[in-house]
């Protein structure tokens, strides 16, 4: 099973991947800041991925992901 860390690994660096998925640099970086690719680029990912010869899947990447907390996860405890 992949983590978030091999898929963004299929890249030598960040600047490499945010090339070749023609996405600013920032938008890499802040990704793997947050541990995640957002799904709206999950296509682009693999087909990237794909074109270097890495096999890759919606699967991979749903895995890999974990899921967005919304605002209202993000305060603990129940009664807050």
């Amino acid at each position: 099973m992949l983590g978030i860390d091999d898929i963004f690994g299929y890249w030598e660096t960040l600047a490499e991947m945010a090339r070749d998925l023609a996405v600013p640099y920032q938008t890499v970086a802040k990704w793997s800041q947050r541990g995640r690719i957002p799904s709206e680029f999950w296509g682009k990912v693999i087909d990237r991925a794909s074109r270097r010869g890495m096999p890759l899947t919606y699967e991979d990447l749903a895995t890999a992901n974990p899921p967005r907390q919304s605002a209202s996860s993000a305060v603990s405890g129940p009664n807050c």
